[in-house]
């Protein structure tokens, strides 16, 4: 993929990432965005965007006294 030719003739010119209030599409939409760029480009935005609107919980272990987290 990285050295083919026309790689944008096998995906999407555009990614839509969005996301939604509760657990289904019919929400408010609380964060999106269009990608339109090349297809590196477009991994490196969508990646972002999920790290951006990703849910971690923390919490210190009462053991260790070291942080926690979780996804």
């Amino acid at each position: 993929m990285a050295f083919g030719r026309e790689i944008q003739k096998y995906f999407p010119e555009t990614i839509k990432c969005a996301l939604f209030e509760g657990i289904d599409k019919t929400g408010r939409i609380l964060d999106h965005i269009e990608i339109k760029d090349n297809i590196f480009n477009q991994i490196d935005y969508a990646e972002n965007f999920i790290l951006r609107n990703i849910r971690k919980s923390a919490w210190i272990n009462p053991q260790t006294g070291r942080r926690k987290e979780k996804y």
